[in-house]
């Protein structure tokens, strides 16, 4: 995973109760703040895939469950942050360009400058990526002469080399998955009410409404509350408090405020995301899940016009894969974990490495005698 600079792992073989504990998370590099963001993170990553290439072979190691020592292997099973560190790991192009998405080769028209068009959702004509030609490519890259050829491969085939594809077992379209905190809640859902407020279907005195509506609302302890002046602090809202906004307070905040048509389009995707946020589902509820977003898609695209259509709710369309290959959201939701991590957003790797080594400290320091129990 990357998030806020930093790569780590998780053990997936812990519980999820365990799993994102500080002291079972493997940090293995903390990106440094640079004047121009890297377009590739090949060299932070070549000291991992050296250990995983080890790891894969396995290493003998002493547990409870023999006296002899036993061996052990490790590999990558996914990865799991948001869009554009997921194109720079994994070597996908960003996604901001013709083929910007890293599961499929649908082709997006138009240019950086006047912006691109992800419409469409007819999911029958989207071309499938597949690992084999993936890495045909790739090796196409490697042996490009000039730049200039490099570059011109890179746009053809929608990708760029990646450091990953050295280990023999990694699928980068599949193990890439699509992260949900991003996808649906920092991602649509705030989208949609700045939108709403862009276009004058929520006025002024309708926010005032919500608000109100905010603060009378009676929510279950351990929910946690929004900030009750919604115009000033919605930009500011935790990826928490926008999966609460989208799964509890919405659709009673905004009835009778929102146009009914423009209502009808927000419910299908909050019907979509309740599915997809149980611990459990079941194939029938996938596939609603999935019709539902395709249908809040194909209304957005009616109502809003194919320029306010983001990557985002391209990727909306391969979340239902996702959960095929790897469960339930929850088992992905990976970036939820380090989302509370607090910063002041100032020199973040410097916080993060004190934080990191003032746990380490604490958790490895010992008593002195005095304190020790006597028996």
């Amino acid at each position: 995973m990357v998030n806020h600079g930093v790569l780590y792992v998780a053990n997936l073989n812990l519980p999820r109760s365990m799993r994102f504990k500080w002291e079972n998370i493997i940090v293995v590099g903390i990106i440094p703040g640079m004047d121009k963001e890297p377009g590739s993170l090949n060299e932070f990553l070549a000291p991992l895939v050296k250990e995983m290439k080890a790891l894969w072979n396995g290493v003998y190691l002493k547990s409870s469950l023999c006296r002899l020592p036993l061996r052990f292997r490790a590999a990558i099973a996914c990865i799991s942050c948001d869009i554009p560190a997921a194109r720079k790991l994994c070597g996908f192009k960003s996604h901001n360009s013709h083929y910007g998405c890293s599961k499929c080769f649908k082709f997006s028209p138009g240019n950086v400058r006047d912006s691109f068009d992800f419409s469409g959702f007819k999911r029958d004509e989207w071309p499938k990526r597949d690992i084999d030609s993936h890495k045909q490519h790739a090796r196409k890259l490697l042996r490009a002469k000039t730049k200039t050829e490099y570059d011109l491969l890179a746009k053809k085939y929608g990708l760029y080399d990646s450091v990953l594809l050295e280990l023999n077992y990694f699928d980068c379209i599949r193990f890439t998955v699509i992260d949900p905190m991003h996808n649906l809640f920092l991602g649509t859902a705030k989208s949609m009410l700045k939108l709403w407020i862009e276009q004058n279907l929520l006025s002024k005195q309708d926010i005032q409404t919500m608000e109100r509506r905010i603060k009378e609302f009676d929510v279950g302890t351990g929910l946690g509350r929004l900030p009750h002046k919604m115009s000033a602090n919605y930009g500011c809202y935790t990826a928490s408090q926008w999966k609460n906004w989208t799964l509890v307070y919405s659709l009673f905040v905004l009835n009778g405020l929102l146009p009914e048509e423009h209502m009808r389009c927000w419910q299908a995707f909050v019907l979509a995301c309740k599915f997809l946020t149980r611990p459990v589902i079941t194939a029938l509820e996938l596939q609603k899940a999935d019709l539902m977003l395709l249908q809040f898609c194909e209304k957005f695209e009616q109502l809003y016009g194919k320029s306010k259509i983001k990557p985002n709710m391209h990727l909306h369309g391969h979340l239902k894969e996702c959960v095929l290959h790897y469960g339930p959201i929850y088992n992905f939701f990976l970036c939820f974990s380090f989302e509370r991590f607090k910063t002041n957003n100032r020199c973040i790797e410097i916080q993060l490495m004190r934080k990191l080594l003032s746990d380490h400290f604490i958790s490895s320091a010992s008593l002195p005698n005095d304190f020790e129990e006597h028996s």
